[in-house]
């Protein structure tokens, strides 16, 4: 309780101690920025590969914990990977910091595998940093290790040696590069790079229907899955065939999958205007959460595991206890666009602050909000809250904050995906539109 209500101070064993941390109400945010050509004309002899016209960005993903990498799924099939820092030092691409002088507009892994030329419709990255989980189209899932190290690459800075033995017989030792080869007689070749590697494709919603979103389990091994086929899965990272399959949504679409911190229940999220909570252990629906307006198409847990937020398609966040299922409060930023009749923006992410304090939203209005998520369970029932946080009663009797804590605004870019990191610094990324 003490570390949802946004405690800082930390007690060693001799003396207490406090800690700096960003307010998570007013992060600092860092952007990445993805630019598509889906709307460029043809460019004769591309320089990157998205410089061919055609290719779009369709999900996007920052890999904990820190962001350094960034995973985007792309309409061609393909997956993406872009690299913030110098892991990738033996060619330098995609590395903003990369001395080698190289453009930093290719991407430094191109994962392929998925069929049919469908788009890859949601990426989820393992604790690690290592593994990533896609979805595609093609309505399969595959497990990739992005680092995994490939037999062919650019010529590195190999330096050659003679080594003589006492048998007179002469070798040479090549070194330099990851890792470093001993060929009695070799010749200097391409140094191995790290290419990625498709580890296990995992087959089990219904044929020719997408799966619109995966979620990797906090422990890991386990994932969850959601299709068009209006069912939820269960899969263990070792096992090609699902473990446990939910059925009860009364949509063919269910759009979003999340986990519980505990790992024992995921929240699925539906066209059907619900969110329903599972037993992994069991397969049953233990909580049916109702309320929203249209259809589900993200949803979040609290860091505590005592709240779920879920935003559907007219652009609110509800808020839910999972306790006992009840309906909370609704964030809904009254915008311009909303006044006059037009299009409604589209959340697109949602990220909770580590302290469980503040809840980030983005969306394809090219914009980043925070809302102050401290006390939602007095939202409609405590007279001071309600008096610093005025805001209309919907029918169920709840609040509805329509003015959020802070407002970041973007140049074009429609933002993926949100993360805070442990000390309250909000990551993002987003993509271009240049129109």
């Amino acid at each position: 309780d003490d570390y949802e209500h946004g405690m800082r101070s930390l007690k060693g064993s001799q003396e207490s101690k406090t800690e700096e941390f960003g307010n998570p109400l007013e992060p600092s945010v860092m952007l990445s920025t993805l630019c598509s050509s889906f709307e460029e004309a043809r460019i004769e002899d591309p320089k990157s590969p998205f410089d061919e016209a055609g290719i779009d960005l369709t999900c996007a993903k920052l890999c904990p914990p820190d962001g350094r990498r960034v995973a985007a799924g792309c309409s061609d099939s393909a997956i993406r990977i872009w690299s913030m820092d110098s892991w990738t030092a033996l060619s330098g691409k995609g590395s903003v910091d990369s001395s080698s002088g190289a453009s930093c507009n290719e991407s430094v892994v191109v994962l392929l595998g998925h069929k049919r030329g469908l788009p890859i419709f949601d990426l989820d990255w393992n604790r690690d940093g290592r593994t990533l989980i896609s979805a595609g189209g093609d309505g399969s899932l595959r497990l990739w290790d992005t680092k995994a190290v490939g037999s062919y690459g650019e010529l590195g800075r190999i330096e050659e040696k003679q080594k003589i033995h006492a048998s007179g017989v002469k070798s040479t030792i090549l070194q330099g590069g990851d890792p470093s080869t001993y060929v009695p007689g070799a010749k200097p070749e391409s140094e191995a790079q790290r290419n990625g590697s498709a580890l296990v494709c995992y087959q089990g919603h219904a044929p020719s229907t997408p799966v619109w979103s995966v979620s990797i389990a906090p422990c890991g091994y386990y994932f969850a899955s959601a299709g068009a086929d209006s069912t939820a899965r269960l899969w263990c990272t070792d096992r090609p065939t699902p473990v446990r399959v939910f059925t009860g949504h009364f949509n063919e679409n269910i759009n979003c999958v999340s986990w519980h911190p505990n790992c024992n229940y995921i929240f699925t999220g539906s066209d059907d205007k619900t969110v329903r909570m599972w037993d992994v252990h069991s397969g049953n629906c233990v909580r049916l959460l109702s309320g929203c307006a249209a259809g589900v198409n993200k949803v979040k847990v609290s860091p505590s595991g005592q709240f779920v937020a879920g935003a559907d398609y007219s652009g609110t966040v509800h808020i839910w206890d999972v306790r006992n299922g009840r309906k909370l409060n609704e964030f809904r930023h009254t915008t311009l666009a909303a006044k006059n009749n037009l299009q409604i923006p589209i959340i697109e992410s949602l990220s909770f602050s580590p302290c469980g304090t503040a809840l980030a939203t983005g969306s394809d209005d090219c914009a980043i909000r925070i809302w102050e998520t401290q006390g939602l369970g007095n939202h409609s029932s405590n007279p001071e809250f309600a008096s610093i946080h005025p805001g209309e009663v919907d029918r169920h009797g709840t609040g509805c904050i329509t003015d959020p804590a802070k407002t970041f605004l973007t140049q074009k870019t429609s933002i993926f995906d949100l993360q805070y990191t442990k000390r309250n610094l909000l990551l993002s990324v987003g993509k271009y539109f240049a129109h």
